[in-house]
């Protein structure tokens, strides 16, 4: 498995190692078997809340100056709009930051594909499919924005909403080596000759 520059949104989820073991990680290693790939891709947004906060603040702060000075000077509506217009920035700027939310996850195991959305209202909605029968498809159109699509056995997902093009095609090849590694294990132990 190839690992992701740290520049992308890509993320590796927590391991076993990471943290303490619980009674669903145990069931699920003797229902599912051993991880294989985990990715949890979260939308790139590069405005945290304290910056957000900060551009409230000068916004509100620029404004303000702005309606003064046209209200001294007789054009009594420009401090109405200023406002408006600051009432409009922080709606937008907070749904920006909702939408940071959103997570998808695709976590592989020996038996089954694991695809996890969470929505802005934290909704989770997990659809488990079988590796066997799935095949990675780059849908790559010329003028078209490239997505991931799992395929097999009459389902059809795309995966890897939240992440830009070149996001988009690391995880195609990800997806790719570690579905043949579930198909392909590597038997090699069998090979050696008791001591």
């Amino acid at each position: 498995m190839a690992a992701m520059p740290p520049r992308f949104h890509v993320r590796r989820m927590a391991d076993s190692s990471d943290r303490p073991a619980t009674d669903r990680d145990v069931q699920d290693l003797e229902k599912w078997g051993p991880v294989l790939l985990a990715r949890r891709m979260t939308p790139n947004r590069s405005l945290t809340a304290h910056g957000r906060n900060i551009v409230i603040l000068l916004l509100t702060g620029a404004s303000l100056a702005i309606g003064t000075l046209f209200w001294i000077l007789g054009a009594w509506p420009v401090p109405g709009f200023c406002g408006l217009e600051v009432a409009a920035a922080c709606v937008l700027l907070r749904r920006n930051a909702r939408d940071l939310r959103r997570i998808e996850s695709i976590e592989l195991r020996q038996w089954s594909l694991l695809l996890s959305r969470t929505d802005t209202n934290g909704r989770t909605i997990e659809r488990r499919l079988s590796p066997y029968w799935l095949r990675v498809d780059l849908l790559d159109r010329p003028g078209a924005i490239v997505r991931v699509r799992l395929a097999g056995h009459g389902v059809q997902e795309e995966v890897g909403r939240l992440l830009g093009e070149s996001e988009r095609r690391i995880l195609a090849h990800d997806l790719r080596l570690a579905l043949h590694s579930c198909r392909n294990p590597d038997y090699g132990w069998l090979d050696q000759k008791p001591l």
